[in-house]
């Protein structure tokens, strides 16, 4: 019983050290679910297979961003094949989230399926979008049809 109770204190002491590290950086996501690839193909800017060349830490403004303290990383990628709003061999920079915990999470040397919608100037994607690794993407480039 009273190693029980030791174990307790010591989680309760751990976890008010450690939970305040994080505050600020924890973001829930909800997404509502997937549309077919075709949809999705209408809705986004962007439809493109690209290999992932790097993942970069987002761009450091001065001041907090939205308040929030969170902001996109940028995959940089070069694209294989591209069904829209994207040209084959051309190196694009997508972010990867916007805010509210949806990162996607490439990883370098990585190629994927990506649907991108614009944000200002850009592209970014989450992983409420189609979004996902080509080795797993074989249903979509086959409704998806031949590349441009």
């Amino acid at each position: 019983m009273k190693i029980r109770r030791v174990v307790l204190v010591l989680t309760a002491v751990a976890t008010m050290i450690v939970c305040p590290m994080f505050h600020g950086d924890v973001a829930a996501c909800s997404c509502a679910g997937f549309d077919t690839a075709p949809l999705e193909l209408a809705k986004c800017a962007a439809v493109f297979e690209a290999r992932v060349d790097s993942v970069d830490p987002p761009p450091r403004a001065s001041g907090c961003a939205g308040g929030r303290g969170h902001e996109s990383k940028i995959a940089r990628a070069t694209v294989l094949r591209a069904w829209k709003g994207a040209t084959p061999g051309a190196r694009l920079d997508v972010r990867v989230g916007l805010d509210g915990g949806c990162e996607y999470r490439f990883q370098p040397g990585e190629s994927y399926l990506v649907y991108a919608r614009k944000s200002g100037d850009g592209l970014w994607t989450s992983i409420c979008d189609r979004t996902r690794p080509s080795s797993e993407a074989d249903e979509d480039f086959a409704a998806l049809g031949l590349p441009l």
